[in-house]
C-alpha cells in the first residue's frame, strides 16, 4: 500500500513554473484500477461540514470531477455510507479523523492505494485530518481548508496520480488556500493513466443503490426522515428505506410510500399498488377507496395464530399457546464456560457457551500445524526454531511488507517475518508486522493488531476495546497475564492504569511501497 500523506499546509508559498510533463504516477509501475473504481464514505462525515449529508455532497463532487474530462475512460461507483474507518479496517473508504490523528500533524489528508507488483490497484483508503485543520466549503486560508480542493487532490492519489511539479495544478504537493481546479497537467496525467472517453460516475438508475439508500437524480443518497407510511414529505429524500417514494395524494400533500412487493409489506392500513412510474409502493386508502393519509385506517383483523398445538410446528419447535406462535424447543445444556473445556483447535464462545473452531492464524502468527494457519501452511525457521504461518514464494517481491523470501524447514522458499507477529515483544510500532505495539501495566510490550470481534483473535487473545472506543485490538486473555494494558503516550499524570488497552502509536501500516508526502513550505 502506498500511503501518500498529501496536502501539508503551505507556510511560505512559491510559484513553480509549469512543466510540459509535470505530473507523475504514484509509482514507477504506473498502477491503475481495472474497471470501475469503488469508493464509500464513513457514515460520520466531517463534523466541521455538518455531518454525513453535506460531507457526502463535497466528496462526490471531488471524486467524480476527475471522470468528467472527455479524454479519460475513468469510471467510478459511489457505494454510499460505510462504517469502515480508513487505515483501521476500512477498505475503499474515505473518512475524517476527529481525534487520534497519528500521521504528520501538518498533513491535511493521507491516501493509501494498495497495488500489485504488476501495477494493478487492488483497493485504497483516504483519511482526512479533522484534528489539526478546520474544514469548510468556503475558500480556505491557513488552517481552514477547502474540502472540495483536498478531496480533489487526494482523489488523484486514489486513482493513481502522484504529485506534480506544476504549481498551478491540483496535484501540486502543497495547498496554500483557495479552491483548486483541474488544469491541463492534471488532465494529461489522468488521461495518460486511463486513456479513452466515456468515463463518469455510474448512474444509480441503471446500477441500483446499496441497501438503505435511494436513487435521486442518478445519485445514491441516504434518505432523511423515518419514511413510515403516510409520513409527510416534500421529496424522496425525506422517505427512508430503499425505494421509498414521496407520493402526491388527492389532498395536495406529499406522503411517504415505502417500496413493497405485497400488502403485508405495508403494515396497518396500507396496500401495495403500482404508481404512475410503474414502481410498487405502499398506499393508504379510506373506506370509500380513495387515497387518503389524513383519516385513521380501519384496524386490521387479528392475525390467525401460527399454531394451536405442538403438531402445527416444525421439528425442534413447540407451540406457545399464549401467543399462538411456534418457538424453539429448549436446547441442550451449554458445552463450555472456558476454552479449556473444548477440544484442541476449538475455543469457547462465551455468548452461546458452545465450542467452536478457533480462528486460523494470519501470516506471521505462531502455529504448530498447518491447520493453525489461514494460509494452510505452517513453517519452521531452521535458524531460530520459531514456527509461523506463511505462504510459498519465489522471490522477496512476492512477500508482503515485513517479510522476506527465505529457505525454511520443509519448504523450499517461503515468506519469513522480519518483524514481530502477534504477541511478540516490541519496543515500538516499527518492531511489529501490524504496526501496533501495546504496553502492559507491568511495562512489558507486545505486538498486537486491530480486530472486529473475538473470533478475529487466535489462541490466548481477546478482542478488547481501546480506551476512547476508537477501535479494538487483540489483547492477552485475562487469565494468562495479570497485567493490564495502557498507553503511556495518552495517559495524563496520575491517571490510574485502565482495564482497557490504548495504543502506544498507530503507524507502519502494511504496504507494498514506501510513502511520500505532499508538503507546501
Amino acid at each position: 500500500m502506498k500511503r501518500v500523506p498529501g496536502l501539508l499546509l503551505l507556510v511560505l508559498a512559491s510559484v513553480a513554473a509549469s512543466d510540459a510533463r509535470a505530473w507523475t504516477p504514484i509509482d514507477g509501475s504506473q498502477p491503475t484500477w481495472s474497471g470501475t473504481v469503488p469508493y464509500s464514505l464513513n457514515d460520520r462525515g466531517s463534523a466541521d461540514l455538518g455531518g454525513f449529508g453535506p460531507t457526502e455532497a463535497v466528496v462526490r463532487e471531488g471524486m467524480e470531477d476527475w471522470t468528467r474530462l472527455t479524454c479519460t475512460s475513468l469510471t467510478v461507483r459511489y457505494d454510499g455510507a460505510s462504517g469502515g474507518v480508513p487505515f483501521s479496517g476500512g477498505v475503499n473508504v474515505i473518512g475524517w479523523y476527529e481525534s487520534g490523528w497519528v500521521d504528520d500533524p501538518n498533513a491535511i489528508g493521507v491516501t493509501g492505494p494498495r497495488f500489485t507488483s504488476g501495477g494493478q490497484i487492488i483497493d485504497a483508503q483516504m483519511a482526512m485530518n479533522g484534528v489539526n485543520f478546520t474544514w469548510t466549503t468556503d475558500p480556505g486560508s491557513g488552517y481552514r481548508v477547502n474540502a472540495y480542493s483536498i478531496v480533489l487532490h487526494e482523489g488523484g492519489h486514489y486513482y493513481g496520480l502522484g504529485h506534480s511539479a506544476d504549481g498551478a495544478s491540483t496535484m501540486y504537493y502543497a495547498y496554500s488556500g483557495g479552491v483548486s481546479r483541474l488544469n491541463g497537467d492534471d488532465q494529461a496525467g489522468i488521461c495518460a493513466l486511463y486513456p479513452g472517453s466515456g468515463g463518469g460516475a455510474i448512474d444509480c438508475s441503471v446500477s441500483g443503490c446499496p441497501p438503505g439508500q435511494t436513487c435521486v437524480d442518478g445519485r445514491c443518497v441516504e434518505p432523511r426522515g423515518d419514511g413510515r407510511l403516510c409520513a409527510a414529505c416534500s421529496s424522496d429524500l425525506e422517505c427512508a428505506g430503499a425505494g421509498a417514494r414521496c407520493l402526491r395524494y388527492p389532498d395536495g400533500g406529499g406522503y411517504c410510500g415505502p417500496a413493497c412487493a405485497r400488502a403485508a409489506d405495508c403494515g396497518t392500513g396500507g396496500g401495495c399498488e403500482a404508481v404512475s412510474d410503474g414502481t410498487q409502493q405502499c398506499v393508504r386508502r379510506n373506506a370509500a377507496g380513495d387515497a387518503d393519509c389524513t383519516s385513521a385506517p380501519e384496524p386490521p383483523p387479528p392475525p390467525e395464530p401460527d399454531c394451536r398445538v405442538d403438531a402445527d410446528c416444525a421439528p425442534g419447535q413447540r407451540c406457545d399457546t399464549a401467543s399462538g406462535t411456534c418457538v424453539p424447543v429448549a436446547g441442550p445444556p451449554p458445552e463450555c464456560a472456558t476454552d479449556g473445556e473444548c477440544a484442541v483447535g476449538e475455543r469457547c464462545e462465551t455468548s452461546t457457551r458452545t465450542c467452536e473452531p478457533a480462528p486460523a492464524g494470519a501470516l506471521g502468527d505462531d502455529c504448530a500445524t498447518n491447520d493453525d494457519c489461514a494460509s494452510g501452511m505452517c513453517a519452521t525457521d531452521s535458524e531460530s526454531g520459531d514456527s509461523f504461518c506463511t505462504v510459498p514464494c519465489a522471490g522477496t517481491d512476492e512477500c508482503p511488507s515485513g517479510f522476506e523470501c527465505a529457505s525454511v524447514d520443509g519448504v523450499a522458499s517461503a515468506c519469513r517475518p522480519t518483524r514481530g507477529g502477534l504477541g511478540d515483544a516490541c519496543e515500538g510500532p516499527g518492531d511489529c508486522l501490524g504496526g501496533l505495539c501495546a504496553q502492559s501495566g507491568g511495562g512489558d510490550s507486545y505486538c498486537t493488531r486491530v480486530c472486529e470481534d473475538r473470533s478475529s483473535c487466535p489462541g490466548l487473545f481477546d478482542c478488547v476495546e481501546v480506551v476512547g472506543g476508537a477501535t479494538h485490538v487483540c489483547a492477552r486473555t485475562a487469565g494468562t497475564s495479570s497485567r493490564v494494558l495502557y498507553g503511556s503516550c495518552s495517559a495524563s499524570p496520575g491517571r490510574p492504569a485502565s482495564d482497557l488497552p490504548v495504543l502506544m502509536l498507530m503507524v507502519g501500516f502494511l504496504g507494498l511501497v514506501r510513502s511520500s508526502r505532499r508538503r507546501r513550505y
